[in-house]
């Protein structure tokens, strides 16, 4: 059994009084622990006693009787003021929240070092301790065991959380996403995880950086410690049973043991994306046949008798590794690779990727080629995913279904696109090579002005006569006249054709 506050108390060479709180004399101290932090509960843990000088006690009434009403909720058995108190002294409302909550407030003796209290502590709770090493030396063989047997991360988290009576559950800092989770745990991406909302509210209190341990707002069974892994991450332990929750020295150890399954599953991760975007580059870059394009696509997964590609952005707003996350998530096999400012993705066409939308940033865009089923098709479904995309991004849409979702023209491939600028630009594309001039520039001003003279002129630096001249110039040269809806909608999309082949001139 663990020394108890009231054993503690009868110790004559500790010299310690009851000041408030008789009524939990009876709790059991498994540790004493000298803390003069302001929140001493987020640095210890359950049956504790706090050794403290009174430093990080609170001045005002209301703070301390605060204070203790915190350190009981964390479970700590007692609290151990050093006399004589430099900090402000004892209130009444701190001795009446401390006989309310029943948490003992001592007063030790000013000649008695608190490393004493700690000694008799550690020696009357020897077995104990040794305890805790027999417990931790399980934890590691669970490791031991579970990499010889190649059990998966799941299995592990399971049996870490059998260990310590809890649930684990393992969070990405940054974006709020499981990493790590026992099936148990229940919840699917983007359903509504409270754990996950009330571990962001404690990150933000804390600036993003978590002491020790910290019970999550709302929640007691509920602790959160950090993982000391690259990638920011916090480990949530759910009490299910009514046994006190872990020291938190023993739970650093958990959390390391996780570091570790984490490292290794950044690293495939990493190696998942290039070999995935390596198959992707090839598809796009190089001939390949069929079947073997099948072949290497079923590895990933993917079913290669019908395609699509799917071109995400913009850039500074989705990482690729934010988006490979999502579509694990969501279940999705796929292809991956970064190309020409944007994120490209190949899956297979009956792929919801709408469900993305709760598990990607709200800024986030994307455009989805037409399915199709040969991999020589590849490199046209990319250019339909980029217009897509682009469509995407000028309508402040989310997603962009190439043919479909939209409104405005978009050729089928590259060829069609510089057909359609041959047919209504070509003469005049022609002109500005021969004399040096800049007319094709002069007109996408003048329609993206809505054809206002006053404005045109001055986004061009030009007087409105010259620009009246360049028009009607224009006008000449491609035959059309600038007054008719039709002949500006012609005009209008064979310039955007002209952007989406990439800006050139047709052959």
């Amino acid at each position: 059994m663990a020394l108890t506050v009231r054993e503690l108390v009868e110790i004559p060479h500790l010299a310690s009084r009851v000041h408030a709180g008789r009524g939990g004399l009876d709790r059991e101290i498994h540790f004493a622990s000298t803390c003069e932090m302001p929140d001493p509960w987020e640095w210890l843990s359950e049956g504790d006693l706090l050794l403290t000088s009174g430093l990080g006690l609170p001045g005002r009434p209301a703070g301390q009787a605060q204070y203790v009403r915190q350190l009981s909720r964390a479970g700590i058995s007692g609290l151990s003021i050093g006399e004589p108190i430099d900090s402000p002294p004892i209130s009444d409302e701190m001795v009446r929240m401390a006989d309310r909550m029943r948490l003992p407030v001592l007063v030790t003796a000013y000649d008695v070092p608190f490393t004493a209290l700690s000694r008799a502590v550690v020696d009357a709770n020897a077995g104990e301790a040794q305890e805790r090493l027999r417990q931790i030396a399980r934890l590691y063989d669970r490791v031991r065991l579970a990499t010889a047997a190649g059990d998966s991360a799941e299995t592990l988290l399971r049996a870490l959380g059998d260990e310590v009576h809890c649930r684990l559950i393992v969070y990405d800092n940054l974006r709020g996403r499981r990493l790590l989770v026992d099936s148990s745990a229940g919840g699917t991406p983007g359903a509504p995880d409270p754990l996950r909302d009330a571990l962001r509210e404690a990150l933000d209190d804390h600036g993003g950086r978590m002491p020790a341990a910290v019970h999550l707002a709302g929640d007691d069974a509920a602790l959160v410690v950090p993982v000391p892994s690259t990638r920011p991450a916090s480990l949530v332990l759910v009490r299910e049973s009514d046994v006190e929750l872990p020291d938190v020295a023993l739970l650093q150890h958990v959390a390391t043991v996780i570091a570790l399954e984490l490292e290794r599953s950044e690293a495939n991760r990493a190696e998942a994306i290039r070999r995935s975007g390596e198959v992707l580059a090839e598809m796009l870059d190089a001939p390949m046949d069929a079947p073997v394009a099948r072949y290497r696509l079923s590895a990933h997964g993917i079913d290669g008798t019908r395609l699509v590609l799917a071109a995400w952005g913009p850039q500074d707003a989705l990482h690729p590794d934010v988006l490979h996350d999502a579509l694990v998530d969501t279940g999705t096999p796929h292809l991956l690779l970064r190309r020409e400012q944007k994120t490209v993705t190949l899956s297979s066409a009956d792929v919801e990727l709408a469900v993305l939308a709760s598990l990607l940033p709200p800024a986030t865009r994307a455009g989805v080629s037409t399915p199709f089923t040969h991999p020589s098709q590849a490199s046209d479904a990319l250019r339909q995913a980029g217009w897509a995309l682009q469509a995407a991004s000028e309508g402040n849409r989310w997603l962009v279904r190439y043919g479909e979702d939209h409104a405005p023209f978009l050729p089928r491939t590259l060829a069609e696109a510089r057909a359609a600028v041959e047919r209504v630009l070509g003469p005049l594309l022609a002109y500005d090579r021969e004399h040096s001039t800049e007319l094709v520039h002069t007109l996408r001003v003048f329609l993206q002005s809505d054809r206002s003279w006053k404005r045109s002129a001055e986004l061009l630096f030009i007087h409105k006569q010259t620009l009246v001249y360049r028009i009607r110039r224009i006008e000449e040269v491609i035959g059309r006249r600038l007054a008719e809806t039709q002949n500006v909608a012609d005009v209008w999309f064979a310039l955007r054709a002209l952007d989406l082949s990439g800006g050139h001139d047709p052959d």
